[in-house]
């Protein structure tokens, strides 16, 4: 597959709804999620991200490598700003397989180096 054309999907799925593009047995890496497509929607469910008010993510990088595709958001969240990294790879177009890193954004740094 194209890397530009899986970048493309995986912002579209960001924005709307991914839970559409999960495979079944998708596999979950984060700690505080179990496999499964249903299991990803009860833990969604758990987050309440369906009944807040709609928010805005700024994707700051997007690489695209064979099937997988990392994207580096900046998320505004209440007071404070998180750096994401979210990892996909794709299998037939859909996503297999997820992990994700989540980082504040500190007031102060011990270095001169934006995180974004």
């Amino acid at each position: 597959l194209n890397a530009s054309f899986l970048a493309k999907r995986i912002i579209k799925m960001i924005t709307y709804s991914w839970i559409k593009l999960l495979v079944e047995d998708y596999i979950q890496h984060n700690p505080n999620v179990a496999d499964g497509k249903e299991a990803f929607k009860q833990a969604t469910r758990k987050w309440n991200i369906y009944h807040t008010p709609k928010k805005k993510i700024d994707i700051v990088k997007v690489i695209a490598d064979e099937n997988y595709v990392v994207l580096h958001i900046r998320e505004p969240w209440q007071d404070k700003v998180f750096s994401l990294v979210e990892i996909f790879r794709l299998e037939n177009g859909m996503i297999k397989e997820h992990w994700d890193i989540r980082q504040q954004v500190p007031a102060t740094a011990q270095n001169n180096h934006p995180m974004f």
